[in-house]
């Protein structure tokens, strides 16, 4: 049963924010009551909210804080994820996981607008201890010049808390977190993180493919509980924005809708990086892994009646031949280009994929450069998995420059009329004309200083940047960014 303090906010919120009057409007409602518990959201029987009596007597600026706190688990569908990604792993995971779920869904509240809430004479919309996240995250990112917004996820903290030996525990109900070189402090967490009934994110719930009541015909008898799968929860927010877009455009007043915009933004596709990546680079060799000739051959024109006694002609038969193409793989070793371990795999395992298929079809392979001020040693042939043991050279600063210095210089380069030659460690090609160079593939987190493009990589379009900062590449150069 839904409880009248709900009720009341739902009416309030009609004409003010349509996603969270919907939310709110369409949930199912469980008192539970534990020590320390507040609230938390389960897909069981369609979206479930669990709320204490402790959470109905807070004052309104908080109530509602939690409220959206827990419709943001679904709108990001971390029950399904937490369930994915952390199902059997150990209790200690799962524990930090929910402290960095907890922590990135409290910074993005604080920049909702909650404007509309001046009827109640409110300044801010959030509890300031659910605010805390350990100042050295912050530190992290800026000496890595990362802005909040392009390095603030809930995986990046979690990553970083591990690699900092963060420990966590619960205690009657309260979450204690130690991060290295700091003393334990109270995390304050909205959720419970194993609740009984499966609130907050402890708990996985049924997904896909498993059963919902007993008899396995997916009807229910009226007594089992029923869970949501992914495609479902996904359907129902999508129709959810979509009908809160159609409410937003008869409103009028700042803020309206502040917060169907930030999670519509939110749920938007960035950049699929690895379609990117594979798509350019894919041109690249349709475009420079054969060339087309003609050869003379003698032809018979038996069924031509123009052909004078089946005479046979000489002619030209059009072939093509497969040239050897290389991508040059050219590795920023001055600094991270990824945050953590996991990042580098997904990268890697997209490199391991395209110099497999290269090697297959004959066409050429993928080669690694390193660099930083200036390039590293040879350039050495990538094989599938060879990432897990580069041994990094160098370390100083960045000059991307070095990488074209280097490839139009005597190390690497010698020319044959019109034909290039390089020749450096593993790499042995030889190319017709500049707009068959190899491709370079510039891997760089991009925080260097100007630079040119020289010699012979001056201007030819053979040349991508796969970069988190593009303000200092060169004008005409393409690039991919991620984050």
């Amino acid at each position: 049963m839904r409880p009248e303090r709900i009720s009341k906010l739902i009416g309030f919120l009609r004409d003010k924010e349509p996603l969270m009057y919907l939310f709110l409007l369409n949930a199912n409602y469980e008192n539970v009551e534990a020590p320390n518990f507040i609230a938390g959201v389960s897909l069981k029987n369609g979206i479930t909210v669990a709320y204490s009596n402790e959470l109905l007597k807070m004052p309104i600026n908080e109530f509602y804080f939690v409220m959206v706190h827990e419709a943001q688990h679904i709108f990001k569908q971390h029950p399904h994820i937490f369930k994915k990604e952390y199902q059997g792993k150990d209790q200690h995971e799962r524990l930090l996981m929910n402290i960095a779920n907890d922590a990135m869904i409290n910074y993005e509240i604080s920049k909702f607008d909650f404007s509309y809430f001046k009827e109640l004479s409110l300044d801010k919309v959030f509890i300031d201890e659910c605010m805390m996240v350990e100042r050295e995250f912050d530190c992290f990112l800026s000496e890595k010049r990362v802005d909040r917004e392009d390095g603030y996820t809930s995986l990046r903290y979690f990553n970083w808390l591990k690699d900092n030996k963060a420990k966590a525990r619960q205690e009657d109900g309260k979450t204690f977190m130690k991060i290295k070189g700091s003393s334990e402090k109270e995390y304050s967490n909205t959720d419970d993180f194993d609740g009984e009934e499966g609130y907050g994110e402890g708990k996985p719930e049924k997904g896909e493919g498993e059963e919902k009541d007993q008899d396995g015909d997916g009807d229910g008898d009226g007594d089992q509980d029923v869970f949501m799968t992914p495609t479902e929860v996904k359907n129902m927010l999508d129709r959810m924005l979509d009908q809160a877009s159609k409410m937003e455009e008869q409103l009028a007043g700042k803020g309206a809708g502040s917060m169907s915009k930030k999670t519509r933004t939110i749920k938007k596709s960035a950049i699929n990086w690895k379609s990117e990546l594979r798509k350019r680079i894919n041109y690249y060799l349709s475009k420079n892994g054969s060339r087309p000739t003609k050869k003379k051959s003698y032809l018979t024109y038996l069924s031509n009646p123009k052909s004078i006694g089946n005479m046979i002609f000489k002619g030209n038969m059009r072939q093509r031949h497969n040239l050897e193409t290389a991508v040059i793989l050219a590795l920023d070793t001055s600094g991270s280009c990824f945050y953590n371990e996991q990042e580098v795999e997904n990268f890697f395992t997209e490199i391991d994929t395209i110099a497999k298929e290269l090697e297959q079809n004959k066409k050429g392979g993928v080669y690694v450069m390193q660099w930083d001020w200036e390039v590293q040693g040879d350039i050495v042939k990538y094989n599938k998995g060879d990432y897990k043991n580069f041994e990094m050279k160098g370390g100083g600063g960045t000059y991307p420059q070095s990488i074209f210095n280097f490839l139009s210089s005597d190390k690497c380069l010698t020319q044959k009329g019109n034909n290039f030659v390089f020749k450096n460690g593993d790499l042995e090609i030889e190319v017709e004309g500049v707009k068959k160079l190899p491709l370079v593939v510039v891997l760089t987190d991009g925080y260097f200083g100007s630079f040119s493009r020289t010699g012979i990589y001056e201007t030819c379009r053979n040349v991508l940047f796969f970069t988190k900062e593009t303000r200092s590449i060169v004008d005409g150069t393409d690039c991919i960014v991620y984050k």
